[in-house]
């Protein structure tokens, strides 16, 4: 991360300020009656989210979501790749 954004006193979101699994969920049932068909995990690095897998398999489950997409900076793709695959995660994109 760059050093002039992220400096050691930047304060990151902790765990209570980020939405919780449900929340997500319940926010892409609403897109998706909207009419959204394509989900992208993204901000930071959602490889980090502990139990990210059943979150996209929840996200999966969703009616009328046809394509979930990860952007990761790959570090840690390989170990949570066999996790996901078959969550359906269709797009990996790594920089």
């Amino acid at each position: 991360m760059p050093k002039e954004q992220y400096h050691e006193h930047y304060r990151f979101l902790n765990s209570k300020e980020r939405l919780s699994f449900e929340e997500i969920v319940r926010l892409a049932r609403l897109f998706a009656s909207s009419g959204v068909r394509k989900l992208r995990l993204t901000g930071g690095e959602p490889l980090l989210r502990t139990n990210l897998a059943d979150l996209v398999g929840d996200l999966s489950d969703v009616a009328g979501i046809d394509d979930i997409a990860l952007t990761t900076n790959g570090v840690l793709l390989q170990r949570h790749a066999v996790d996901l695959q078959p969550k359906r995660v269709s797009k990996r994109r790594e920089p």
